[in-house]
């Protein structure tokens, strides 16, 4: 029998997202507004690297804290099927 180990992938900073093809969603309970953080235009406009799990971000409309959504880099709708009916 063969173990196999993987190294974990870490992802805390705004770099990390950038380099797993990550984005961060931001969402203001107060006012219903999404938004979202693209690392790379982030760390392209000179914005820090930081720890965006610690950080707390807040709504530029309303002030409100705002919640985290990791999610996968957008690569256009699929053509497949998701579901099928009987």
């Amino acid at each position: 029998m063969t173990i196999t180990h993987q190294t974990p992938v870490i992802i805390r900073r705004i770099s990390d997202l950038r380099d797993n093809h990550i984005t961060l969603g931001l969402f203001c309970l107060e006012c219903d507004r999404w938004g979202e953080i693209e690392p790379q235009s982030w760390l392209a406009e000179g914005k820090p690297d930081l720890n965006y799990v610690e950080q707390r971000f807040k709504c530029n409309q309303c002030g409100g804290r705002a919640t985290k959504q990791v999610r996968p880099e957008y690569t256009g709708l699929g053509t497949g099927t998701a579901y099928v009916g009987k």
